[in-house]
């Protein structure tokens, strides 16, 4: 990775997968105090529009957000958390698919794992995170936890959805990898692609 990114990048080395949220861990060192706002991207979007980044950063700013978050409601949701909403609409959590009952693996609204932070909460916040059933270290407690102290969690809704998901299994990767410059249907069946 570091060949490919070249010199002047710095790169956060998680030892052993523990999560989203233990990644995340892994760079505070590199980043605290270098950024208002921290943008997560995970590398299974390799489709993702950096004009739909940008606005979402501009989104986050303009709101004066915690945490502003991609999702969508157009992604086949195997292999990603369940976004949950309160009453009035707001996001409440997100729940990932392992750890969903089936009524939480009914809801439609996906996560797409890209996240804009306000850098001031965030590196305390990631501290208090704790292994979930799984063992794992969800960056997605991230948004409960802004609910729970009233902070702003804004949704930001990208559509179509094919520019945030990448593949999450062994066969969608595969299929992936094989069309580099569009969307694979066997991964995004309810999708057509871009011609």
């Amino acid at each position: 990775i570091a060949t490919a990114v070249g010199e002047g990048t710095t790169l956060a080395v998680q030892s052993e997968p523990r999560g989203t949220g233990d990644a995340l861990r892994c760079a505070a060192a590199a980043l605290a105090g270098q950024a208002q706002h921290i943008l997560v991207a995970g590398a299974d979007s390799p489709l993702i529009q950096g004009e739909t980044l940008r606005q979402m950063v501009e989104r986050h700013s303009q709101m004066a957000a915690t945490v502003t978050l991609l999702t969508s409601t157009l992604c086949p949701p195997q292999g990603l958390g369940h976004v949950l909403r309160g009453p009035s609409g707001e996001i409440t959590s997100i729940v990932e698919e392992k750890e969903a009952n089936p009524t939480t693996l009914a809801v439609a609204e996906t996560n797409s794992g890209i996240y804009c932070f306000d850098a001031s909460w965030l590196w305390p916040a990631l501290e208090r995170l704790r292994p979930g059933p799984s063992g794992e270290v969800y960056l997605t407690e991230l948004i409960a936890m802004a609910r729970q102290e009233s902070r702003g969690v804004e949704p930001r809704s990208t559509e179509p959805s094919m520019w945030q998901r990448g593949p999450t299994t062994q066969s969608a990767i595969t299929v992936f990898g094989t069309r580099r410059h569009c969307v694979p249907t066997a991964v995004f069946p309810r999708m057509e692609v871009p011609g």
